[in-house]
């Protein structure tokens, strides 16, 4: 199995597990770098994970508190992508809310009715500074670097920031199905958000 297969297989543990998002991943580099040998591998386990980490949790926390999805909202969407602001691109999050959610559709393809962005991001350094080590070297290391590691790191970070989300939560439905990934098509299932807080139910399909 090729890194990236080690990593899709590997999400719904990083997801439910509870160790810091650095150690997650310093385990996806390691997965990287053993199949694909780059200096620059080296730059990125220095960035600060953590503090990315706690940057979406800050923003999450935001918008729940101060934008919260509408009460016809039964799905949340976190999507990863690449918004360019003065003419440079990065890797970032952003949230959406949907019409649906069908627990039993293992496709996902509830997701597509969103409905309700409030545009905000949490520009967490790291995955800033990830795309510009990846892309700004001609002979960098490009979407090899950015998939694994902005959908490892995406993916962790929201559920750590939904499960720290202080309970009860306001909710106009009985539970919100939640995904994360990008808007290409590279998502899964993280879990339920209830009133009792964040029940992480991993899915990788």
């Amino acid at each position: 199995m090729d890194a990236f297969g080690v990593v899709w297989e590997n999400l719904a543990r990083y997801v439910a597990g509870t160790e810091p998002v650095s150690q997650v991943i310093a385990e996806v580099i390691d997965a990287c770098e053993a199949e694909q040998a780059h200096p620059s591998w080296a730059r990125l386990r220095t960035l600060r994970w953590d503090e990315g980490q706690q940057a979406v949790a800050a923003w999450v926390h935001d918008l729940m508190a101060n934008q919260p999805p509408p009460p016809e909202a039964r799905g949340l969407w976190f999507g990863i992508s690449n918004p360019v602001e003065d003419g440079q691109a990065r890797s970032d999050l952003y949230f959406g809310a949907t019409r649906d959610y069908d627990p039993d559709n293992t496709e996902l393809e509830w997701v597509f009715s969103g409905f309700y962005y409030p545009g905000t991001h949490p520009h967490p350094a790291c995955l800033a500074e990830m795309y510009r080590i990846a892309y700004d070297d001609p002979n960098g290391l490009g979407n090899d670097a950015e998939w694994p590691l902005a959908l490892a790191f995406g993916c962790t970070a929201v559920a750590r920031a939904l499960r720290a989300l202080p309970v009860p939560v306001t909710l106009a439905n009985e539970s919100l199905g939640v995904v994360c990934g990008f808007d290409g098509g590279d998502f899964i299932f993280l879990g339920e958000l209830r009133a009792d807080g964040f029940d992480a139910q991993p899915r990788v399909l």
